[in-house]
C-alpha cells in the first residue's frame, strides 16, 4: 500500500551484503524500514541518512535513502577479487556486493584473496575508488581472521597506558570490607564454562527449617573500582561490552580487573553485590535484599564437573548445594511456564581451533540442568533488580523486548502448522510455550526455535520500561555481568545511589544497544568464516563426502536447508533440481515433481554434497545425492 503522506525520517542505515538494507529511525516509536537494493544512494552500514518512507505492507515499511547526512566511516577491510586491468577489484561485506570498489594498481602487487585496509576517496554512483592503507594477509591464512574482524568492525582492541595504570592501581584491602555483609564463611560456588577466565557470578544456597530456600546471587562489584567519569569508566562506556571471538576475547575492562580483582576466583576474598532471597517451595519471594557483600568462593565448578555430580553417585562436599540448585531451578522454571515464558533449550555449538587458529571441529554443549540452574538464578536476580529500580522511581536501564509484529508471528504459526503442530486460531504465549514443550524432543525443534527467534523483535536497552515479552516479565534489567556489559555496571551504581540524568540514561542505553549489535555482527562473521574453512578442509580431504540436512524453507526458487551438526545453512536453486520439473504448492510450501510425484517439504531430511566453496563471499554450492 502506497502511503498517502510520504514521511521523511532521520536515522541509521545498516547494509546487508546482498545490497538491500534496513533503516533504523531516530524516532523510537517508528518501526525499521526496508531499503531495496540500489535505493540506498551509496549509503554504507552505520551512515546517518534521511529516508523517504514510501509504502507499508504486511511485511512492513519500505523506503529509499534521500540523502547521506553523515558518513560513519571511510576506512574498510576489503578483499581482492579480481586483478585484471588497471585497477584491483575489491569486495567488502560492509559495502555490499552491488558496489564496485576499485583500487588503482600503481606500484602495488596483490593477488586474489589478499585482505587489505583501504580508504574510500570517491563515491560515484555504484563505483567507489579506494586508496591502500595496509596489507593484512591472504584469505588462505586463518590466523588473521580475528584481527581482520576487529579492524573491519572497529572493535577497540587496546587499552591506553592511563587506563591500564588505573586498573593496576587498585587492590582489595581490609578497609573495603567495612559496611559490607561478610559472607566469607558461607558455602559459595561458581559454575562456568571450562574456558572461562572471568567469573562474575557466584551462588550460595541452603534450606531453612521452614523449608524455604535461602538464595544468594553474588555479582562482582565492578562499581567499587570503576568510578563514574574516570578514564577507566570512559573506556568501558566506549566499548560498552566485551566481544567474544572463537580464539580471542576483547574485554570491556583490562585483564587486571576482568580476570583478577573482579573475577570471583576460588579461595580469594572478593567484593560483591548480592541479591539475597528467601524463596518458598512454590517459588514465591518471601523476602529480598540487595546488599554490598564480601565472599570467598569455595569451589570453581565447570558445567561438566557439576553435571557429573548431579547425574552420578559421586561423593562431593557441595552435592547438597548443587541438588538444592537443581530443585530451585525446576521451581523457577515452573513459575516461568505459568506466565507463558518460552524455553528454547537449544544446545550451544562452538567452533574449535588449533594454535594457528585453523578450525578443527564443532563442539556441542547440551543445555543440561547445570546451565539451566545458573540461568534461572541470574534471571531471578535481574528481575529483582528491575523491580527495585521501579520501586525507587528514580529511573534505570531496562532490558526491553517488545511484542512481535503480527505478520512475523503469523508466518511462524503457519510454519509450525505445516510441520504438523496444532495451534488455536490466535495462539497465546502459553500456547507457544506448550508448543515448545511438545516439540523439544522432535527433529524439528531447532528449526522451530530459529523461526521463532527470527519472528521476534530485537531486545534492546532503554530507560523506558515496556517489559520483556520473551520472558513474560513486566520488569527486567541486566545486572549479573558488569565485567562484560556496561549497562550492568550503570545499574549497579544506580542501585546504590548514583544519579543519572534522563539524557545520560538514554545515551548509555543507545550506546549499549548499538555496540551489542556491532559485536554480534563481528563475532558471527568470524564464526561463519571458521565454519566455511572447516567445510573447505572436509572438501579437500574428501570431495565426495555426503552431508545430512533438514529442509527449513521451500520456495518457488528452490530449497533451503540446515546442515546437521554444523550450524550452517544452504540453498539449492530449483534449476539444479534437474531430475524432474518441479511445481510449487504455496499452501503446502511444497515442491512436487510433475512426472515422478516426488516432493520436497518442510522438515524433510536430505543428503547433499559440496561442489564448490568461496571463502571471500562465504558461499557454497550444493548438489543433492
Amino acid at each position: 500500500m502506497k502511503l498517502s503522506n510520504e514521511k521523511i525520517l532521520k536515522g541509521k542505515f545498516f547494509l546487508h551484503v546482498k545490497g538491500f538494507g534496513f533503516f533504523q529511525p531516530e524516532e523510537s516509536d517508528h518501526p525499521e524500514v526496508f531499503i531495496p537494493p540500489r535505493k540506498n544512494k551509496n549509503a554504507i552500514s552505520g551512515d546517518t541518512v534521511m529516508v523517504r518512507v514510501l509504502t507499508k505492507s504486511s511485511k512492513g515499511y519500505e523506503g529509499v535513502v534521500d540523502e547521506v547526512i553523515k558518513r560513519e566511516r571511510d576506512e574498510f577491510v576489503a578483499t581482492v577479487i579480481d586483478d585484471e586491468g588497471k585497477n584491483y577489484l575489491l569486495f567488502s561485506p560492509l559495502i555490499g556486493e552491488d558496489k564496485e570498489i576499485n583500487l588503482p594498481k600503481d606500484k602495488n602487487t596483490f593477488k586474489i584473496g589478499d585482505r587489505l585496509t583501504v580508504k574510500i576517496v570517491d563515491y560515484d554512483d555504484n563505483v567507489l575508488t579506494a586508496t591502500l592503507l595496509t596489507f593484512l594477509g591472504n584469505i588462505s591464512d586463518p590466523s588473521i581472521d580475528v584481527k581482520t574482524a576487529i579492524l573491519a568492525h572497529r572493535i577497540r582492541n587496546t587499552f591506553t597506558k592511563e587506563v591500564v595504570d588505573e586498573a593496576k592501581s587498585y587492590k582489595i584491602e581490609k578497609k573495603d570490607y567495612k559496611n559490607r555483609i561478610d559472607l566469607r564463611e558461607v558455602e559459595t560456588v561458581t559454575i562456568d564454562p571450562t574456558t572461562a577466565k572471568d567469573f562474575d557470578d557466584a551462588i550460595t544456597l541452603s534450606k531453612g527449617e521452614n523449608g524455604n530456600y535461602l538464595l544468594g546471587v553474588h555479582i562482582a562489584d565492578v562499581s567499587h573500582f570503576v568510578k563514574k567519569g574516570s578514564p577507566l569508566d570512559n573506556e568501558a562506556f566506549t566499548r560498552a561490552n566485551s566481544t567474544y571471538f572463537p580464539t580471542k576475547v576483547v574485554p570491556m575492562l583490562p585483564e587486571q580487573l576482568s580476570n583478577n580483582l573482579c573475577s570471583l576466583v576460588q579461595g580469594e576474598d572478593r567484593l560483591t553485590v548480592s541479591v539475597l532471597l528467601e524463596v518458598s517451595e512454590t517459588g514465591e519471594i518471601i523476602d529480598k535484599e540487595v546488599a554490598k557483600t564480601v565472599i570467598n568462593s569455595n569451589r570453581r565448578f565447570t558445567y561438566e564437573e557439576a553435571y557429573q555430580i548431579l547425574s552420578t553417585d559421586k561423593k562431593d562436599e557441595h552435592r547438597e548445594l548443587l541438588e538444592n540448585m537443581a530443585d530451585l531451578c525446576h521451581i523457577f522454571k515452573k513459575k516461568r511456564a505459568e506466565r507463558g515464558s518460552v524455553e528454547l533449550s537449544l544446545p550451544d555449538t562452538q567452533i574449535m581451533c588449533d594454535e594457528k587458529e585453523s578450525p578443527t571441529h564443532i563442539q556441542t554443549h547440551q543445555y543440561d540442568i547445570t546451565h539451566q540452574m545458573i540461568e534461572e538464578c541470574m534471571l531471578k536476580a535481574n528481575e529483582i533488580i528491575a523491580e527495585t529500580l521501579i520501586e525507587r522511581g528514580e529511573g534505570g536501564i531496562f532490558r526491553i523486548h517488545d511484542e512481535p509484529d503480527s505478520t512475523n508471528f503469523d508466518n511462524f504459526f503457519a510454519f509450525v502448522r505445516l510441520l504438523g503442530y496444532n495451534l488455536p486460531a490466535n495462539p497465546s504465549q502459553h500456547d507457544i510455550a506448550t508448543l515448545f514443550q511438545r516439540a523439544k524432543d522432535s527433529p524439528h525443534i531447532e528449526q522451530i526455535a530459529v523461526k521463532y527467534i527470527r519472528s521476534q523483535k530485537l531486545a534492546v536497552y532503554s530507560p523506558d520500561n515496556i517489559g520483556h515479552y520473551g520472558l513474560g516479565l513486566e520488569n527486567y534489567s541486566h545486572f549479573t555481568s558488569p565485567i562484560r556489559r556496561y549497562s550492568d555496571l550503570v545499574v549497579h551504581r544506580m542501585i546504590f545511589g548514583d544519579i543519572y540524568e534522563d539524557k545520560e540514561l538514554k545515551n548509555v542505553a543507545a550506546k549499549c544497544s548499538e555496540n551489542e549489535r556491532k559485536s554480534f555482527v563481528a563475532e558471527t562473521s568470524v564464526v561463519k568464516l571458521k565454519k566455511y574453512r572447516l567445510l573447505d578442509r572436509f572438501f579437500d580431504a574428501d570431495c565426495e563426502r555426503v552431508y545430512k540436512g533438514i529442509l527449513t524453507n521451500v520456495t518457488p526458487k528452490g530449497i533451503a536447508f540446515d546442515l546437521d551438526g554444523l550450524g550452517i545453512d544452504g540453498f539449492i536453486a530449483i534449476r539444479n533440481l534437474n531430475d524432474d520439473y518441479y511445481v510449487y504448492n504455496e499452501k503446502r510450501q511444497q515442491l512436487k515433481g510433475r512426472h515422478t510425484g516426488f516432493s520436497y517439504c518442510l522438515g524433510d531430511h536430505i543428503n547433499i554434497q559440496l561442489s564448490a566453496i568461496d571463502l571471500v563471499f562465504l558461499e557454497a554450492e550444493w548438489t543433492l545425492c
